[in-house]
């Protein structure tokens, strides 16, 4: 259920970002990183958990921790989900999404990002955050992945990848 709009005062604090859409109000972000992982031209993609049982197909990412850096969230996040530890980072790529969300009655604008990385391995142990994974080729991972905007990162890693050795 989607929260009542929120009133806002026409006089707010000027260091306060306030974003509007359809009345409701967003002044808070959330920042989280994430990996774009291959492995042998494939790419691996995890089932997130839901309340409704259906999940949502995506990259492993999570929130940043105090003192972190965007890639040492993003490798941290990778291995907690996955187990993967072991992965080179390939140079030159970091690609940020913007996105809504609603959580706790509250709006909340989400900036992801992602870094491009290779690993050898392929055996995943999942979180408990996770019901499932796949490694995929390019097109199947087009298809799978549930957002656009996901799909959006998946497009700009591709053409970073023929580039370096997989």
């Amino acid at each position: 259920m989607w929260p009542q709009p929120c009133h806002v005062p026409e006089e707010t604090d000027s260091n306060i970002s306030l974003d509007y859409i359809d009345g409701f109000v967003f002044n808070s972000v959330e920042k989280s990183c994430g990996v774009v992982l291959y492995n042998s031209r494939r790419v691996l993609v995890l089932k997130h958990k839901s309340e409704d049982g259906k999940g949502h197909w995506d990259f492993p990412k999570g929130h940043i921790e105090g003192g972190e850096s965007e890639l040492q969230t993003a490798l941290r996040e990778l291995e907690e989900e996955t187990g993967i530890s072991e992965i080179s980072v390939v140079d030159g790529f970091r690609s940020e999404i913007n996105y809504k969300i609603y959580k706790s009655g509250k709006g909340i604008t989400k900036e992801v990002v992602f870094f491009l990385g290779i690993t050898k391995i392929v055996d995943v142990v999942l979180s408990d955050e996770h019901v499932d994974f796949a490694w995929l080729n390019y097109n199947e991972a087009l298809s799978r992945l549930t957002y656009d905007n996901a799909r959006a990162i998946l497009v700009q890693a591709q053409k970073h990848i023929p580039s370096v050795e997989v």
